[in-house]
Parts: structure tokens; sequence; C-alpha cells
């Protein structure tokens, strides 16, 4: 029982997660009092700070109780402040049945002993709005990587920007999705190629295939052979992030020390770089004479 459950929850609204987390893994009923506070307190969940509500939800979906947490969510209506756009896809019924034993699949993982990666458990979380784009891919015969990516993005922002990810995890996630297409084609001939076991998002990619659509057609037999690949022979890795060059806030403002280009208007207004400015030398005196005294 918690004391005083409506001030707790107004005080802090990411209690009311932590509350339900303990409620699924131990199984205990809340009284009452608590039910009634966390239903008129549920509105102010979307108070919280995002990126502690994101990281509590991170810790749930690698619990092992994922399927627990996340159901209790969606009947208590937190899903629908949270991520409307996934709750609107899990009212339908067979679709709501699949996200289950998608996050089933995931908690699972956990229990065998494996890690669950932030890629991997968002993959299950919006796995309802997956499915089709990933159906889709399997369908198709384009296998371009950054194309792919592309499709999935353009599908997700919606729940993804709902969520608040991270652009790390989200970056991780459309680079495992890319690669979902090349990644079918060797479960269905049931060899890997150098080539694809060489990416970066290799056994992302698997891993989130198996959780999405289960073991069945080799996929429990490839993950098992992809996990065995050392991460070291992964000879490509994430795509380096290009370093910005610093503006100038105005026409003239010197951009750093040590010799830093300046920016400079040109007559069209736009600016342009020139070298940095030379210190003018003091004019030398002649031979034998003397510097002027002051009056």
């Amino acid at each position: 029982m918690i004391e005083d459950p409506h001030y707790s929850f107004r005080e802090d609204p990411i209690r009311m997660l932590r509350a339900i987390r303990h409620s699924v893994r131990i199984e205990f009923q809340f009284d009452q009092e608590t039910r009634d506070a966390m239903e008129r307190s549920r509105d102010e969940i979307l108070k919280a700070n995002p990126a502690r509500l994101l990281e509590e939800l991170y810790k749930d979906l690698a619990s092992g109780y994922s399927k627990k947490f996340f159901s209790c969510l969606h009947k208590q209506g937190f899903l629908d402040l949270l991520m409307p756009a996934l709750a609107e896809v899990l009212e339908q019924e067979e679709t709501r049945k699949e996200w289950i034993e998608v996050l089933e699949r995931l908690d699972d993982q956990r229990s065998d002993g494996h890690q669950i990666h932030q890629a991997m458990g968002i993959a299950a979380l919006i796995s309802p709005l997956l499915l089709p784009c990933l159906r889709k891919v399997q369908r198709g015969s384009n296998r371009n990587h950054r194309t792919i990516s592309g499709a999935f993005r353009e599908d997700l922002s919606d729940v993804l920007g709902q969520l608040k990810v991270y652009r790390r995890d989200e970056e991780r996630l459309l680079a495992a999705l890319g690669g979902l297409g090349a990644v079918s084609d060797c479960v269905h001939e049931r060899k890997w190629s150098d080539k694809l076991t060489a990416r970066h998002w290799f056994r992302d990619s698997m891993e989130i295939l198996y959780v999405l659509l289960g073991p069945g057609e080799g996929r429990l037999e490839m993950l098992e052979k992809a996990r065995l690949i050392p991460i070291s022979h992964y000879v490509d890795g994430p795509p380096k992030r290009r370093r910005r060059r610093r503006k100038s806030g105005r026409i003239g403002q010197q951009q750093g020390d040590g010799g830093a280009p300046e920016a400079e208007s040109g007559p069209d207004g736009v600016f342009s770089e020139r070298g940095p400015r030379r210190r003018r030398r003091k004019p030398s005196r002649a031979p034998g004479s003397r510097r002027p005294r002051s009056p």
C-alpha cells in the first residue's frame, strides 16, 4: 500500500509506472485507494521528464516482464497518452494478440540470458507498426539498405517522436531495420554471406527479425549461428558523424583562437572565409633616436 497515493503520484508521475512494475513482478493487486489515485492522476504522466520516462520504459523492456508490464499500461490507458499511434492499432484484437506474442519472445530472450539492447526492445514494443512494412520488404526485391531504412523511418516517425527515443537509439534501430531484407534472404537460404556478416547492424537485424517473427523457418538456427560470430568480425562500423563547421555569429567575428578563419560577408551577402588578420607592426625608430618624452 502506498501512503497517500494521490499526493505521491502527483508529486512524481513516474511513481505510477514503478508501482505497476512492482505489481506485475510480484503479482499483487492494488488496493482501491491506489487504483482510484492512479486513474485520477493518469494524465500527469505527460508532465514527466521525457528522458526519465524513456529510461523507465527501457528498464521494463529489458526486465523479462515486458509482456505483463506493457499489457497493464495498455489496459490502464497509459499507452493512449504516451504512444497514441501504437494504442490506435492495438484496438484490433488480432494485432494486440500478435503484439503480446512478440513481447513474450522478447522476455524469453532475457530468460535465456541474452542482453536486450534498446533497438531490440523498441522494435518489440512498436512491432504492430513495424510488421506491415517488414512484410512488404520481404515480398519485394529491393535490398538496398538505405532505401529500406528510409521506408521504416517514414512509417515510424510518429511513434518514435511520441516515445522521444534518443537519436543514437533511433539510428541503431533504423540501421538494423534496413538490413531485414538481406537477413531474411540469408535465413531462407540457411547460409550467412561474409559480406553481410561484416555489417555492424548484422546481429541486431537477426535478433529483431527473430523477435518479430519467431523461431520458425530456420530463424532460431540462424540466430544461434549469428551469435557465434565474434563482434570483432564486423569490419564496418556505424557511420561516423560529420564534424560541423563552426559559424560566426556576426560579420567579422573570429571563430576561435590560434588563426581560426573569420567569416566575412561578400557583395552578395553570402559568408565567405578568409585567413586571420595580421597584426600591424609598429614603425621602427631610426638608430640612435630617442622616444619623445611626454610633457
